[in-house]
C-alpha cells in the first residue's frame, strides 16, 4: 500500500488522487485513513509528524514530494532500511533561476527605491547597476544550484560558487573549502544560499560569515531557513554589511506574525515561492519510483543516507 501525507492537506488529496489514477484507489491511502498499517510499504510524503513513520512496520520506501529531504530527515522519519528519493524537475530549476534572476534585476534597478518614491509622490533619479558590473555567488552547486549559475552566467553576470567539492560549469568559478569559501564572499555582490540543510549547513550563515562579505552586498536565502542566524542577519544589515536580502524560507513556516523579517524595511519577505513542485511532471518521477520499488530496482534521485541529500 502506498501512503500519502502532505503538510497541506489539500495537496495530500491531489497527490492521493494522482497516485490513486495510476495504481488503483485500493492501494492509496492518506494517513488519517489508514487501518492496516502493516500493508503499508511506501509513503509520498512531504513534513510528516515527527517518528510518524516508525508506526509502519514494513515501510521500505520513502518519496519525497519536493526537491529537500531534511523534512524527512529532522523529522526522524528517515527509518532505517528505507530507501529515500527526492525530486529533481528541471522546472523546479527554471523557476528558480527566474525568481533569483527577479530579485537581482529588481534590486540592481532600485525598484523597491523607486516604490517607495511612488508612494511619496517624489519624483527623482537614482543610480543604478549593470549585469556586466555584477558577481553572483551561489552556495550549493547541487543540480539546481548549478542551473542558476550556468544561466546567470550565460546571460553575463560574473558567477562564482561554492560546493564541498570541485565543480566543472561552463563559465562559473567553482571554489571548495573554508579559504575558498572566504574568498568567494570578498568578491560578492549578490550570494544566494541554495544549500541543502545538514548538520554541516545548519546555522553556517552566522556573524562570522557575514562578516567576510563584500560590503553592502546583497543576500537572497532560497535554500532553507535554519541555514541562517537571524538575529545575525538583521545585525548584518543594520550595521550596513548587507544592503538588504530576499528571504523565501525561514526557520518556522508560516513565519511568525511577530517576526522582524516581516517589518525590517531592508528584508523582503516571500512565502516559500522561489520554486514550487508541479505535480504533473513531478508525479511521473513518482510513477517510476515506485514501479522500480515493485521491482526491486533502486529508486531515481535516490537520497545518500549518510550525507541527507
Amino acid at each position: 500500500m502506498i501512503l500519502v501525507h502532505c503538510s497541506r492537506k489539500e495537496i495530500g488529496r491531489r497527490w492521493a488522487e494522482i497516485l490513486s489514477s495510476e495504481f488503483g484507489a485500493e492501494m492509496v491511502s492518506l494517513s488519517e485513513q489508514v487501518q492496516e498499517y502493516e500493508k503499508v510499504e511506501i509513503a509520498v510524503c512531504w513534513k510528516a509528524p515527527k517518528r510518524m513513520f516508525y508506526d509502519y512496520p514494513n515501510l521500505k520506501f520513502i518519496q519525497s514530494v519536493g526537491a529537500g529531504v531534511d523534512h524527512i530527515f529532522d523529522s526522524e522519519n528517515a527509518i532505517p532500511g528505507a530507501k529515500i528519493a527526492r525530486i529533481i524537475d528541471p522546472q523546479l530549476s527554471a523557476d528558480m533561476f527566474e525568481f533569483i534572476l527577479t530579485i537581482v534585476l529588481a534590486n540592481m534597478k532600485q525598484l523597491n527605491l523607486y516604490y517607495d518614491q511612488q508612494r511619496r509622490k517624489l519624483w527623482k533619479e537614482n543610480s543604478y547597476n549593470s549585469i556586466k558590473d555584477i558577481t553572483i555567488s551561489i552556495l550549493g552547486l547541487g543540480v539546481i544550484g548549478s542551473h542558476v549559475a550556468s544561466n546567470l552566467s550565460a546571460i553575463g553576470f560574473n558567477t562564482l560558487g561554492w560546493s564541498q567539492s570541485e565543480k566543472n560549469i561552463s563559465g562559473v568559478q567553482s571554489f571548495q573549502g573554508i579559504d575558498g569559501l572566504n574568498d568567494m564572499l570578498a568578491q560578492t555582490d549578490y550570494l544566494v544560499n541554495i544549500l541543502p540543510l545538514t548538520e554541516s549547513t545548519r546555522n553556517i550563515i552566522d556573524a562570522n560569515f557575514l562578516s567576510k562579505l563584500k560590503k553592502s552586498s546583497y543576500f537572497i536565502n532560497v535554500g532553507r531557513g535554519p541555514q541562517v542566524v537571524d538575529q545575525a542577519l538583521i545585525s548584518a544589515i543594520d550595521q550596513g554589511i548587507l544592503s538588504g536580502a530576499t528571504l523565501d524560507v525561514f526557520h518556522h513556516e508560516p513565519l511568525h506574525v511577530d517576526h522582524e523579517f516581516w517589518t525590517h524595511p531592508k528584508i523582503i519577505v516571500t512565502p516559500h515561492v522561489a520554486s514550487i513542485t508541479n505535480l504533473d511532471t513531478a508525479s511521473e518521477q513518482v510513477f517510476e519510483n515506485i514501479r522500480r520499488y515493485k521491482k526491486g530496482l533502486n529508486p531515481i534521485n535516490q537520497v545518500s543516507l549518510d550525507k541527507k541529500y
